[in-house]
């Protein structure tokens, strides 16, 4: 119980980090240039008429 304890006190103190690699994670997969045209195909989705 002791180890949970310290693992949230420490998730508490470091938690601007872990989002701030989180959202850094999230950059580099949409911004990878292999990935481009997937990621323009879904940002056209909203801009499609419903069919």
């Amino acid at each position: 119980m002791m180890e949970l304890n310290s693992l949230l006190l420490w998730g508490q103190k470091h938690s601007i980090l872990l989002m701030f690699g989180s959202f850094l994670m999230i950059l580099a997969t949409v911004y990878w240039p292999s990935r481009k045209e997937q990621v323009e195909r879904n940002a056209m989705i909203p801009l499609q008429d419903d069919r």
